[in-house]
């Protein structure tokens, strides 16, 4: 699935848009007649829609599988478990068997919660490329 406008597209909002150019300045720019210029820019136009819609829903669906968590918060909370990790890892070795014990299995049960935030993480599709 492509999760990005061609550079084409970018172009032709942009010359429409930004610069405010018309349909005539974009056909005579591209090669084109003004009327099918409108008509690509319209094509771009619900392109970019679409992009966006399905950006919007795949935030969504990651947020109902993270129990309402947003990608930023998911990447915080991320940070929190390996900063949490690295605490544990410098008490490990201090107190009785029983505290080490707890240690281990505490370790355990965050190595599993790390693994299934960055699957989260990873379950969008990088609508930028990062993640």
């Amino acid at each position: 699935m492509n999760t990005e406008l061609s550079e084409q597209d970018r172009e032709l909002l942009d010359m429409r848009e930004q610069q405010k150019m018309t349909y005539k300045a974009i056909g005579q720019t591209l090669g084109v007649s003004p009327s099918w210029a409108r008509q690509i820019y319209y094509r771009a136009v619900r392109r970019r829609r679409r992009l966006e819609y399905d950006k919007r829903c795949a935030e969504k669906e990651l947020m109902e599988l993270s129990g309402g968590f947003c990608r930023n918060e998911l990447r915080l909370l991320l940070a929190g478990l390996y900063f949490y990790e690295a605490t544990l890892e410098c008490a490990r070795g201090e107190g009785p068997m029983d505290v080490q014990k707890e240690f281990l299995e505490t370790r355990k049960k965050l190595k599993k919660l790390q693994q299934k935030t960055r699957a989260l993480l990873r379950y969008d599709y990088n609508d930028d490329g990062r993640v």
